[in-house]
């Protein structure tokens, strides 16, 4: 039996402590973190992150199973008009993520019995919008972090070509440039965008197509850092 199922089947149950992390590094703005009491005055300190005491409210997290997902609100006081200072900066935070983790007071670190794996399924959502924005607070539209409309899988466009950036011939230096590439090859031999061998690295040019491209370069037993995918094609490439 886990910690939170023991402590849950306890006659008397422990408080309840709502931790929030707006994970905001897609942006620049890092993670920040809140919860809205303390204990013994302190700032809630859980598997080693710091929790400091800000006023937050947040609501619209039931669901039933069926129907749509929800799409909670998450308002946070606007102390000093920090947040307003992160929202300006920041583009309102839209996309970054935002976790609810929910624990008992008991496994909070520095109680008897601390335990960082105690806790409730995460929450997992993403900054739809800024709903609301005054003074005193500012609000949030959550949207589950699975609701990802407009969203493409694999997570990019699907096309027969590869997108690697293939290394650029500077022709001051009169060596190749690898300082943008994400393509792997530092190969000495030069191709044109037909496949065919050349002599100068200035005419060296990918076609990003798997045969005459890729193969051609790393040869047909390697494995290939292609990132195509021919078989969308209709003729073979």
């Amino acid at each position: 039996m886990s910690a939170l199922t023991e402590a849950q089947q306890a006659a008397a149950l422990d408080a309840k402590v709502e931790l929030w992390t707006l994970d905001g590094t897609s942006h620049g703005a890092g993670l920040l973190r809140w919860t809205s009491g303390t204990v013994n005055d302190q700032p809630v300190v859980f598997a080693g992150n710091t929790y400091p005491p800000t006023p937050i409210e947040a609501d619209g997290f039931e669901w039933s199973g069926s129907g749509p997902l929800p799409t909670p609100r998450l308002r946070i006081a606007n102390v000093n008009l920090v947040i307003a200072g992160l929202l300006q900066q920041f583009n309102d935070l839209v996309g970054a993520t935002v976790t609810r983790l929910r624990t008992l007071t008991r496994f909070l670190d520095g109680q008897p019995g601390a335990d960082p794996t105690a806790h409730w399924p995460l929450d997992v959502y993403r900054v739809e919008r800024k709903s609301a924005q005054n003074k005193v607070y500012v609000e949030w539209e959550l949207a589950a972090a699975m609701d990802q409309e407009g969203r493409l899988v694999p997570g990019r466009q699907v096309t027969r070509l590869c997108d690697q950036r293939y290394r650029v011939w500077d022709p001051d230096t009169q060596t190749f440039d690898y300082s943008a590439a994400t393509c792997p090859y530092v190969g000495a031999g030069s191709f044109d965008r037909f496949g065919n061998p050349v002599a100068s690295g200035a005419d060296d040019v990918c076609n990003k197509q798997l045969t005459s491209g890729c193969k051609v370069r790393f040869g047909d037993n390697a494995i290939l850092p292609f990132r195509g995918f021919p078989g969308v094609a209709r003729a073979r490439v």
